[in-house]
């Protein structure tokens, strides 16, 4: 019996350290890095104290080890918003470009940490909307051209009464109790 579970248990490491089908640890989140790229690449143009994160990931050793203890939950996302503030003072209270981080981990926590682009709700209820509307739209058949002809011979020759003034002409309505302004014309332009 000893035999045949060092047999497999052999067969089990060694498709676990081949890469193979072997047994996969099913409790592996999302690495840093992974995470790291994922804000690199959908939150870099955001600005924190004035600079891009882009280049902050790429020089700033405090905003990376900031970025990486969320990414470790050694701090929470309002921690993160503080002592951003801290170190990067901004007008925004850089809440836009945190708001992107935060967003970001909580993508990669639910499992789509890929650095693929996503597209926004806003994007994807815009296309909705336009397959929806799209969907509604029938074809128009082509106007029957006597028909027309015919209904603009029919049409009642009788003149149109003239209407009265509309209401913002009418200067008893604008301003009741004046009498109508005139106007002169200048019979000289130069001189008023």
């Amino acid at each position: 019996m000893a035999p045949i579970a060092l047999l497999l248990l052999g067969g089990l490491l060694g498709g676990c350290a081949s890469g193979g089908a072997g047994v996969k640890n099913p409790l592996r989140g999302p690495s840093q890095a992974r995470f790291m790229t994922l804000v690199k690449q959908n939150c870099g143009g955001e600005l924190v104290g004035g600079q891009p994160i882009s280049s902050l990931l790429a020089s700033d050793t405090t905003f990376r080890q900031l970025t990486a203890r969320l990414y470790r939950g050694d701090i929470s996302n309002d921690e993160l918003v503080n002592l951003l503030l801290q170190q990067y003072p901004a007008d925004d209270a850089n809440i836009p470009a945190t708001g992107c981080v935060v967003d970001q981990l909580s993508r990669c926590l639910s499992g789509n940490c890929d650095a693929r682009p996503v597209e926004s709700p806003d994007e994807i209820a815009a296309q909705a909307m336009v397959a929806e509307r799209d969907a509604g739209i029938e074809e128009l058949r082509p106007a029957d051209r006597t028909a027309v002809e015919t209904m603009i011979d029919n049409v009642d020759s009788t003149p149109v009464e003239p209407m009265e003034p509309l209401p913002s002409q009418d200067p008893s309505v604008i301003a009741p109790g004046t009498a109508t302004e005139t106007a002169t014309e200048i019979k000289e332009p130069g001189k008023p």
